[in-house]
């Protein structure tokens, strides 16, 4: 198991629904063939991303990241070396501020669950729908090999999505939930991994049992693995006063085990 996921926190976090800070290693043997700051058109708008592709031939499978609800801009050095571990694992990935067209109220982000972030929720969708579009015309990925790695209010964003949206082929979401609203589209979800701790005081771990149910009511063939840590609380895969290690190398494995097999072990 390569050590990319092996997560610190380099940040403080500055609002309860937030993904977390953290850093991700890449292995001593990892290739990176480029890392840059870039923009995509977002409905008539520029939104700023930053962008890692594989050092090796492609076609790569995608992930897009998705922050929490502080949001803290494209040039955040630790989601810089989240999608730089993502990339040294064979991925193309891009880390978007999906905040771009809707700024949030004040530098710590948006408050959670406010009036704020409902009226910007259309647009958050919005731009993340629109990364995978523009992910489909870089050189080298594979459009229809798109996942989406959500912490949060990512989380929430990620679920969303793919509830309304059939391009994303895997969605991991760390500490998030199904908005009510998209309960019923759960049947539309692609193969879900949910990562939450028993004890989050942010989000309780009540939305992610929400989201088995709505899966399991929509039938099908719906892949919904869950993990719940025992004690953990929210942001628990970051060092900080809520950091579980045993949780977080856990949480790791499974992470790049469910991506592996839904992005790069099938064509």
């Amino acid at each position: 198991m390569g050590d990319w996921l092996r997560l610190s926190l380099v940040l403080v976090c500055l609002a309860p629904l937030v993904a977390g800070c953290g850093s991700l290693t890449p292995t001593p043997a990892a290739t990176i063939a480029d890392c840059a700051t870039i923009t995509y058109p977002s409905h008539g708008e520029p939104v700023r991303a930053y962008q890692c592709l594989p050092g090796v031939i492609g076609p790569w499978p995608a992930v897009i990241v998705l922050h929490g609800a502080n949001g803290p801009g494209v040039d955040s050095p630790p989601f810089h070396t989240i999608a730089e571990g993502l990339a040294a694992e064979g991925f193309a990935a891009l880390y978007v501020d999906y905040f771009c067209r809707t700024p949030p109220p004040s530098k710590e982000g948006f408050k959670p669950f406010s009036a704020e972030i409902n009226r910007a929720w259309p647009v958050f969708l919005e731009v993340a729908g629109d990364a995978i579009t523009y992910l489909g015309t870089v050189p080298g990925v594979d459009g229809k090999r798109v996942g989406l790695l959500g912490y949060s209010l990512g989380g929430y964003v990620s679920l969303a999505l793919g509830a309304q949206d059939d391009r994303p082929r895997a969605i991991v979401e760390y500490y998030g939930g199904l908005p009510t609203p998209f309960s019923r589209r759960a049947g539309q979800l692609p193969p879900v991994l949910v990562l939450h701790g028993d004890a989050d005081s942010t989000v309780p771990v009540a939305e992610a049992y929400a989201l088995e149910r709505y899966a399991s009511a929509a039938g099908g063939q719906k892949t919904v693995e869950m993990q719940i840590y025992k004690g953990a609380e929210h942001s628990f895969n970051f060092q900080g006063r809520h950091y579980d290690p045993e949780a977080a190398k856990d949480a790791e494995a499974r992470t790049l085990a469910f991506l592996r097999r839904w992005l790069l072990d099938t064509q």
